[in-house]
C-alpha cells in the first residue's frame, strides 16, 4: 500500500514537471500554428503575372530634375519633387532626383508600365517609387542602361533598428502586383528596410539586378516567380557577423537555443508568403537570415543559386523540390529546411554548421512532429548529385527518409551527439534506400544505416580507428572493380554506403587509408555495430569539438563545378 501510494506520488509529479515544462517551452517560444499546403507546389514555372508590353507609341516622357522635372504627355504630374501617375499606360523616365520619388495612384484594375532609362532616385525617410493602387506595376529596365533607387542612408542601415522601420516597406513598395523586366541594370538600397516589396503576386524576368537591404531584400506577401535575371543580394548586413548557437543536439540545455532572431526584424534575403518558384536566373544571396525563404512551398526547376546566410540556405514551410539547376549554399546553420524536401535532380552543395538537410515537424518544434504538421516530414531523394558537408545531422527528417536515385554524399559530423543520417524513428518513420549511389561518413555516435526492408542492400560499418582529413575511402567488389571513391574533408570513424552494384550474399572490401575492412553482405542491411537505429554504432562515438570556422567543401564533388566560383553579377 505503501508502495504504491509512492508511486501515484511520483507520477502526479512527473505529470507536474510535463505540464509546467510545457508552459514554459510555449511561453519562451510561442505557439507554432499547424504548417498547411495552400496551393499545389507547380512542377515547372507557372507565370501568374504577365509582364505587360509597353506602348512606346502612346508613352508619356518623364525627364526628372531637382525642381525642375519635365513631363511631355498625360497620366503624371509633379509637385516638387514628387512625380505622380494617375492612370494607366507607359511611362519613360530618365534623369535624377535627391528627396524624391514616383508615386503610382492608379485605378485598382489599371497597369502601369514604368520604362526606367537611366534614373537616379533618392530619399532619406520614403521609398522612392511607391504603388498606392491594387493594379499592376510593371518596371522594365531599358537595355544598356544603369539605375539606381535608395530609400535611406548607409547611416540610416547602421544606426536604427530594423524592428522600428517595419511600416516603411521597401525602395520599391507596391500595394498591388509587381514585375520587373528589361535587359538593364538596376542597383535598389532599401537602408531603410526592405528592398523591393509587394502585397500581391510578383514576377521577376531578366535584368541584372542588385538589392542591398536593411530588412528583407526581396518580398511579397503573395506568390513569387522568378524566370530569369542576375541577382546580387545582401540582407541584414549579411552572414558576415552572424555568430551559430552551440550545437543544438539531444541532451543540450536550452538556453544553447539561439532564438534572439524570432524577436528580431526579418532580415532574408528572398521572401515569399505563397509559393516561391524559380525556374531559371543566377543569384547570390548574402543574407543575416534565411536566403530564400517561403511561407508555403519552394521549386527549383533551374538557374545557379548560391547562398550565405546566417540561418536556412532554403527554408519552406510546405515542400522544397528541387527539380533541376544547380544550387550552393556555401554558409549556413541549416542548409535545406521544409516539411518535404524532394530532390529530383540538379546539383546541389551544402555546407551547415547544424543539419546539411532537415525535413522537419515544426519550426519550433525541437524534433518531434507533435502537432506542427499535418503530414509526415518527409527527404525524398530521386536524382541528380547532393552533396553535404554539416557539422550536425547530415539528412535529418522526423519523419522518413528515402533514396531513391542519384548520387550523394554526406560528411557527417565529428561529435557523437549527431550522425550523418537521422530519421525520425520515435514518430514511426522509416529510413529506406530504393536505388541510385549513397556514401555518408562520420561520427558513429549516434550512426543509423538503413533498413532491412529496403529494396537495395547496404552496410554499416565502425572502424576500429579514426581516420583523418584528406584520407580516401574506397569501395570496391569481389573482382577488384572500384564502385565508388572519395576524399574525406574532415575526421571520422563510420561509413554507410548503398549501391546498385552492392548484393547481398557477395563480398566487398572497404580501404579507408591503411584500413582494408573485408565486408561480407550476410544481410541486406549489414551493420557490425547494430545497423539501422538511434546509436546504431558503437557506444561513445568520437568525442571533441566541431571543426574550427565553415571549411568549404573539398575532396570529390561528384564531378560538379564548385558554385562559389561563380561570378557575382555585375552593376
Amino acid at each position: 500500500m505503501k508502495n504504491k501510494k509512492i508511486l501515484q506520488i511520483i507520477v502526479i509529479a512527473v505529470l507536474v514537471v510535463l505540464l509546467v515544462g510545457g508552459v514554459i517551452f510555449a511561453s519562451k517560444y510561442g505557439k507554432n500554428p499547424q504548417v498547411k499546403q495552400n496551393d499545389p507546389l507547380p512542377t515547372k514555372t507557372e507565370v501568374k503575372v504577365e509582364v505587360p508590353t509597353p506602348d512606346e507609341a502612346n508613352q508619356t516622357t518623364i525627364t526628372l530634375k531637382q525642381g525642375a522635372t519635365g513631363i511631355t504627355g498625360g497620366g503624371a504630374g509633379v509637385t516638387g519633387n514628387t512625380v505622380s501617375i494617375n492612370k494607366g499606360g507607359t511611362y519613360y523616365v530618365s534623369g535624377k532626383l535627391e528627396e524624391g520619388k514616383i508615386q503610382v495612384q492608379a485605378g485598382p484594375k489599371d497597369t502601369v508600365i514604368l520604362v526606367l532609362a537611366g534614373v537616379d532616385i533618392s530619399h532619406s525617410e520614403d521609398a522612392v517609387i511607391r504603388g498606392k493602387s491594387e493594379g499592376h506595376l510593371s518596371v522594365l529596365l531599358k537595355e544598356g542602361t544603369e539605375n539606381k533607387l535608395q530609400s535611406g542612408t548607409a547611416k540610416t542601415l547602421a544606426a536604427e533598428a530594423v524592428s522600428s522601420l517595419e511600416t516603411k516597406g521597401g525602395a520599391i513598395d507596391v500595394n498591388g502586383e509587381f514585375s520587373l523586366a528589361g535587359t538593364g541594370k538596376i542597383q535598389v538600397n532599401g537602408y531603410i528596410n526592405n528592398g523591393i516589396k509587394s502585397k500581391k503576386n510578383m514576377m521577376l524576368k531578366e535584368g541584372t539586378i542588385a538589392i542591398e537591404s536593411k530588412g528583407d531584400a526581396l518580398q511579397t506577401d503573395m506568390e513569387l516567380t522568378i524566370e530569369s535575371g542576375a541577382y546580387t543580394v545582401t540582407a541584414g548586413g549579411g552572414s558576415k557577423d552572424v555568430e551559430f548557437a552551440p550545437e543544438r543536439g539531444w541532451g543540450k540545455d536550452d538556453s544553447d537555443w539561439d532564438m534572439a532572431a524570432e524577436d528580431t526584424a526579418s532580415t532574408k534575403g528572398i521572401k515569399s508568403a505563397g509559393n516561391m518558384i524559380i525556374g531559371g536566373g543566377t543569384f547570390y544571396v548574402d543574407s543575416k537570415d534565411d536566403a530564400f525563404h517561403s511561407n508555403a512551398g519552394i521549386s527549383i526547376s533551374g538557374g545557379e543559386l548560391v547562398a550565405e546566410s546566417g540561418d536556412d540556405g532554403i527554408h519552406a514551410e510546405t515542400e522544397l523540390r528541387i527539380l533541376a539547376g544547380k544550387v550552393n549554399v556555401n554558409k549556413s546553420y541549416e542548409g535545406l529546411e521544409a516539411t518535404r524536401i524532394v530532390v529530383e535532380n540538379g546539383e546541389t552543395s551544402i555546407t551547415a554548421s547544424d543539419d546539411g538537410v532537415n525535413a522537419y515537424g515544426g519550426q519550433n518544434n525541437m524534433g518531434g512532429t507533435s502537432n506542427t504538421t499535418e503530414t509526415t516530414p518527409e527527404l525524398i531523394v530521386k536524382g541528380g548529385s547532393l552533396y553535404i558537408n554539416a557539422d550536425g545531422d547530415g539528412v535529418d527528417s522526423n519523419g522518413n527518409i528515402s533514396i531513391e536515385g542519384g548520387v550523394t554524399v554526406v560528411e557527417g559530423p565529428t561529435n557523437s551527439g549527431n550522425g550523418a543520417i537521422d530519421s525520425g524513428l520515435e514518430n514511426g518513420g522509416n529510413v529506406m534506400v530504393k536505388g541510385g549511389t549513397f556514401l555518408a561518413i562520420g561520427s558513429s555516435g549516434m550512426a543509423e544505416g538503413f533498413e532491412e526492408s529496403s529494396t537495395q542492400a547496404s552496410f554499416l560499418h565502425v572502424l576500429d580507428s579514426s581516420y583523418s582529413a584528406g584520407t580516401e575511402i574506397i569501395i570496391s567488389d569481389s573482382t577488384g572493380k572500384e564502385l565508388y571513391k572519395h576524399k574525406a574533408v574532415k575526421t571520422g570513424n563510420c561509413v554507410v554506403f548503398s549501391s546498385a552494384d552492392l548484393k547481398q550474399g557477395e563480398t566487398y572490401t572497404l580501404k579507408v587509408g591503411e584500413q582494408t575492412i573485408e565486408i561480407s553482405m550476410d544481410s541486406n542491411s549489414q551493420s557490425n555495430g547494430g545497423g539501422h537505429g538511434m546509436g546504431g554504432g558503437r557506444p561513445g562515438g568520437m568525442e571533441g569539438e566541431h571543426p574550427g570556422g565553415m571549411k568549404k567543401p573539398g575532396g570529390d564533388r561528384m564531378g560538379q563545378e564548385k558554385l562559389e566560383d561563380m561570378p557575382k553579377p555585375q552593376m
